[in-house]
């Protein structure tokens, strides 16, 4: 089976680690050849480079949709024979339904959603796109429920998949204490906050709550670690901190894994 994992996604986070360590996890298969389209230069794309998987690069995207992109991916899936597509990422899912059309090729198309998906989605751009699918997989219960209420899917294409993982060992006393002295966390009481730094995570949620704790007399410490995918704000974060003066309760470290 030939699977095109497909993600242009320019971020590093949990979406762009799943498709990586999925994709990875394909190109073991047996019974599958591996090819990939991702955004040239991204993170995903160093990533994935070790694989030495054959498949497309694109540069950033101009528009929400290319035509010209969607007709090089047409005749990439028509030349190679693919099988499947697998969308990661949702703004790549126009031009892959708009491919599907101008291909030729009956291939699977298959979009894995990992974000909330708040209001319903039935205009004519929406039921075009989400039309194309052959399967929609919801990462949690409650994005299957959205998936059924608010997308013009019907309902025998959507499922529900949780993500897999290796059970990994305990961490070991000397790597706790390693990682301890590593990032200065003392004996307080701290808290983490991991994830992409971006509005929608909220972080200033975190930063108000250690405010709150400090003038209760619980002093807390938190450590928000995550890449600054909105540089705005990020800096609103660091200005937030240093205007409740909890720049030794409050540190920021970046992306980390």
């Amino acid at each position: 089976m030939r699977i095109l994992e497909f993600c242009l996604s320019p971020d590093f986070g949990g979406l762009e680690i799943h498709m990586r360590d999925f994709s990875s996890w394909l190109h073991e298969k047996e019974n599958v050849e591996l090819f990939l389209a991702l955004q040239k230069g991204s993170r995903l794309h160093q990533a994935l480079e070790p694989l030495k998987a054959p498949g497309m690069l694109f540069r950033k995207s101009t528009g929400k949709v290319a035509l010209s992109r969607a007709w090089s991916l047409a005749d990439f899936i028509r030349i190679n024979e693919i099988d499947v597509v697998h969308v990661h990422w949702k703004f790549d899912l126009p031009v892959v339904a708009l491919a599907r059309k101008l291909s030729g090729k009956k291939f699977l198309f298959v979009h894995t959603r990992q974000m909330n998906m708040p209001g319903k989605k039935t205009d004519p751009y929406h039921r075009f796109v989400y039309g194309q699918l052959d399967a929609f997989i919801a990462i949690t219960r409650y994005i299957e429920n959205q998936a059924h209420v608010n997308l013009p899917i019907h309902s025998d294409k959507i499922f529900q998949i949780y993500y897999g993982f290796s059970i990994s060992s305990a961490i070991s006393h000397d790597r706790i204490k390693e990682l301890k002295s590593r990032f200065g966390i003392t004996g307080k009481f701290t808290v983490g906050l991991l994830g992409r730094i971006s509005e929608y995570k909220g972080q200033h949620l975190l930063i108000e709550a250690v405010e709150q704790l400090n003038r209760e007399g619980l002093p807390v410490h938190a450590f928000i670690v995550g890449a600054p995918f909105e540089p705005v704000y990020c800096r609103q974060l660091h200005q937030m901190v240093l205007d409740k003066a909890l720049q030794e309760q409050v540190r920021f470290i970046d992306f980390y894994e």
